[in-house]
């Protein structure tokens, strides 16, 4: 009986403990972070144009796409919807931003009808004011790493560009530029 009056004791001191404690915790920022209403003026309607190449020592493939930006949820999240053509097949994809205030990075996804799957990425604001995120997907049983950057931002256009690396992020090379430009 002694046992049981001292273990009861000890787990009511961690109890007081930890109530104690979280009485001490406030209540995280809600809503949407400064980073995304900061990037609200790239809500619209926008022709894109867009190159790409599968290898470094490939030609560009150009083409033309439209996109449809908005930000959903309150403000907290950047939503695209993309429709071009790649290799002469219809490509529909879906992009979100936001900002993890947790981590300090932006997050990214996209997802599209070609791949069907989610690639995610993280990453910072640099000091040239460049969103650079970056994430590892997968291509046929491969690691590749992705460094996406969305720059030249401003005057109601931007840029973003993809580089891949196969050898685990040791060496990049650009795979895709796309321009965005305030459909008329």
């Amino acid at each position: 009986m002694r046992l049981f009056r001292i273990v009861l004791a000890a787990g009511l001191c961690f109890f007081v403990a930890g109530m104690a404690s979280a009485q001490e915790m406030t209540m995280p920022e809600l809503g949407a972070p400064q980073q995304m209403k900061d990037l609200a003026w790239m809500d619209g309607n926008y022709n894109v144009e867009v190159k790409v190449r599968m290898a470094p020592d490939q030609d560009w493939m150009m083409s033309q796409a439209q996109a449809e930006v908005e930000h959903i949820l309150d403000g907290c999240v950047q939503k695209m919807m993309f429709k071009g053509s790649m290799m002469g097949m219809p490509l529909h994809g879906m992009a979100t931003v936001t900002y993890n205030r947790s981590t300090g990075e932006y997050q990214q996804t996209w997802v599209d009808n070609f791949m069907a799957a989610l690639s995610v990425y993280s990453g910072k604001m640099n000091k040239a004011g460049e969103i650079v995120c970056e994430g590892v997907d997968q291509y046929e049983g491969q690691d590749v790493h992705i460094r996406a950057t969305t720059y030249d931002m401003g005057d109601g256009k931007w840029k973003w560009k993809m580089e891949q690396s196969m050898d685990g992020g040791k060496s990049y090379f650009e795979s895709m530029h796309l321009a965005y430009t305030p459909a008329s």
